[in-house]
């Protein structure tokens, strides 16, 4: 099996993009979910990484998992989506979205679908909707294949 591991270039882009140097990001093959404690590999490392105050969001799939963590002030909060591209449907997608609209202005419906995972993860609370389809994304920059951002528009 390859290697899926981020690379320290692929998160210093990240962190020039995101206009944050405070961003941490973890992510390994060892840590997917074909491994049966992967979970608490991941639990573990994040433990060791971040500290009081820290907000942090955490994903895995099949072959690949980690986790961010935002070790700055203020009100921001953090979602972090890791996805096979294959799993995504876009029969699923469209049952997701908040509108046609959104499908159409999206990168793709892999992109979409990680998007609005992340979205669902970050407003947690009482400013978490009920389902996920509840999310507009939108404003999408593409960076290159692996790194896109969007604004959530609702």
């Amino acid at each position: 099996m390859p290697k899926l591991d981020i690379s320290s270039e692929q998160i210093k882009k990240i962190r020039r993009i995101l206009f944050s140097q405070e961003i941490e990001v973890h992510v390994k093959s060892e840590w997917g979910a074909q491994w049966e404690r992967h979970s608490e590999e991941i639990h573990t490392a994040l433990e060791k990484n971040k500290k009081k105050g820290d907000k942090f969001s955490i994903s895995h799939t099949h072959n690949m998992g980690g986790y961010v963590v935002l070790n700055s002030p203020g009100p921001w909060s953090l979602g972090f989506d890791i996805e096979v591209i294959d799993r995504v449907s876009p029969q699923v997608v469209r049952r997701v979205s908040f509108s046609k609209k959104e499908i159409e202005k999206a990168p793709s419906s892999e992109s979409l679908w990680t998007a609005k995972e992340a979205c669902f993860k970050a407003l947690q609370g009482p400013t978490q909707p009920t389902v996920i389809s509840q999310i507009e994304i939108g404003s999408w920059t593409t960076y290159d294949s692996q790194i896109e951002t969007y604004k959530m528009q609702n």
